[in-house]
């Protein structure tokens, strides 16, 4: 990549950041009108993730315990998580989606996935995969980069 790319790429990220913001909005928006972003993007991670020690949680989602103790607590209240006693450890507790949850999760990931694939419908499947490897690549390099 030439001196040159990376402005270019910068405004494209930006475009990126920004429709997927607006994106987040609208989704998170169909749990209901109290759903914020970053719950959504909570019950995301407890959709790839059930039956997760909060302590886990709180790591993946970069939060201290207590920040993550409360946004679970709103959401339990909203009927969306519940705590399970850890059978490994008596005195953990797990948490994870309720069966509604999960169900209305399942649909809006099928939406966006309908998305993707509409978005994407003319490009061959290689390059599809290999956009996937590349913004992985670069996820993860960013990641490591910002970290220091």
């Amino acid at each position: 990549m030439t001196a040159d790319s990376y402005p270019a790429l910068e405004q494209v990220l930006g475009t990126l950041v920004r429709t997927a913001r607006a994106n987040l909005r609208g989704t998170a928006a169909q749990l209901g009108e109290d759903m914020d972003p970053a719950s959504y993007t909570l019950l995301g991670y407890l959709y790839k993730n059930p039956d997760v020690r909060l302590s886990d949680v709180a790591d993946a989602q970069c939060v201290g315990k207590p920040t993550i103790s409360r946004q679970i607590a709103r959401l339990e209240k909203m009927g969306l998580v519940e705590r399970a006693t850890d059978p490994a450890d008596s005195r953990g507790q797990l948490v994870r989606l309720t069966a509604s949850a999960s169900e209305q999760m399942h649909a809006i990931k099928e939406q966006q996935l309908g998305r993707l694939r509409e978005a994407l419908a003319s490009w061959p499947e290689g390059d599809v995969a290999r956009l996937t490897e590349l913004l992985g690549r670069f996820v993860s390099d960013f990641l490591s980069a910002t970290r220091d």
